[in-house]
């Protein structure tokens, strides 16, 4: 369904292989899982302690937490992934059986070309957070190595002055980061690749719906002495279906935005939070900086990571907007009037369009996206503006 979302959630352990063979190695994955979390969450509680037992500006206090923040967001991502693990697979399988599946080598088709989508986008995406991780840790390398310090600052419970300690602390914190990378890249893929995917059950059913008076067209070219009965019959077992898919479809998204509206509300505050942080230090910075260009593509990669639901949610509302077009671009001639009825009654459902909410507060919409991008900067603002800066 999503193979590039679910290979980077299975390397951070929340995601069970259904297809391992033999099953050892299924049931040693949840020791996996077990090892991942406390490495992964060993490294942010040493941010933490160190971020609250060492402050002493509002400055320092903002650097420090710069990339504190996306630490935390990607673990409470991981723990909501195993929670709603098997809620997801549902939703998968619900697209996989019918009505959502396609039937017709047309519909394939109309699928196909929404995965192609699915993958262009997750692959821009997964492939923009690892150069910008390795931008990272190629400038901490060149920067903070030389000087016996650490990727970023940490609490770390013994003195790592001398190179036999120093090396297993900092390469623990850059192969933490890189596993927050692969929660990050597989989690925000998801709930814009299922929104996409809805886009695309849209397109079927509009396909589906066109589709009814052809098969009428066909009936009577190819029979002689059809009866009204049999064509009304017919018309009725069609559109009972397209009605199914209608509100299997709304049913999907309704599952789909209850999973992860919460999850995406924490993501659109703490990169709201990180833009005004990175406008911040970059507004600090010379020119020609050697950690000038990693921290301006962490700041362009918490614009997409914020753009990313925004743009989904905008696109299956566009999409289910568009289903009234599909109707009335019917051939209306050859339906009955008790079809026409219930067409009508159709269009009037779907005059109501599809809409993701974020926290069941923001709509997901380019007009949000900008929204969010307003408020980082008017905080921004009110920081730069601050006696400490």
């Amino acid at each position: 369904m999503l193979p590039y979302s679910i290979a980077l959630l299975r390397a951070w352990g929340v995601w069970v292989p259904q297809d391992w063979w033999p099953t050892w190695r299924k049931k040693l994955y949840p020791a996996y899982t077990v090892f991942i979390i406390c490495f992964v969450y060993a490294n942010t509680l040493s941010q933490i302690i160190d971020l609250f037992t060492t402050y002493e500006s509002l400055k320092g206090f903002i650097n420090k937490s710069f990339i504190l923040l996306s630490t935390i967001a990607g673990g409470v991502k991981g723990t909501h992934c195993i929670l709603h693990r098997q809620q997801f697979i549902n939703l998968a399988k619900t697209l996989d059986s019918y009505p959502c599946r396609p039937e017709t080598p047309e519909e394939q088709m109309i699928q196909d070309e929404f995965k192609k989508k699915i993958k262009f986008m997750n692959r821009r995406y997964i492939t923009m957070h690892l150069f910008t991780i390795t931008t990272l840790t190629i400038a901490s390398v060149l920067r903070d190595v030389p000087k016996g310090e650490l990727y970023y600052k940490a609490w770390i419970p013994f003195n790592y002055t001398s190179p036999s300690r120093f090396w297993p602390a900092y390469v623990h914190q850059v192969i933490a980061h890189y596993f927050d990378l692969c929660m990050h890249a597989g989690y925000d893929t998801l709930a814009p690749g299922m929104m996409i995917h809805g886009c695309a059950q849209f397109a079927i059913l509009g396909h589906r719906f066109r589709a009814i008076p052809e098969h009428i067209k066909g009936r009577l070219q190819h029979s002689d002495h059809i009866q009204y009965r049999e064509l009304k019959a017919l018309e009725k077992k069609k559109l009972t279906e397209c009605v199914r898919h209608h509100l299997q479809i709304f049913e999907f998204a309704k599952t789909n935005n209850g999973i992860f509206s919460g999850m995406i509300f924490m993501q659109y505050t703490v990169s709201s939070l990180v833009l005004c942080m990175s406008t911040l230090r970059l507004s600090q910075m010379r020119a020609f900086s050697p950690t000038l260009l990693s921290i301006f593509l962490y700041f362009l990669s918490m614009i997409v990571q914020i753009f990313m639901p925004c743009f989904s949610g905008n696109q299956i509302t566009i999409a289910s907007e568009k289903l009234c077009d599909e109707i009335y671009g019917m051939d209306w001639t050859v339906l009955s009037t008790s079809t026409k009825r219930s067409l009508t009654l159709i269009i009037t459902r779907a005059q109501k369009p599809l809409r993701f909410t974020s926290g069941y507060i923001l709509t997901l919409s380019i007009e949000s996206f900008n929204s969010v991008v307003k408020t980082s900067y008017s905080a921004f603002n009110v920081l730069h503006g601050s006696s400490e800066f």
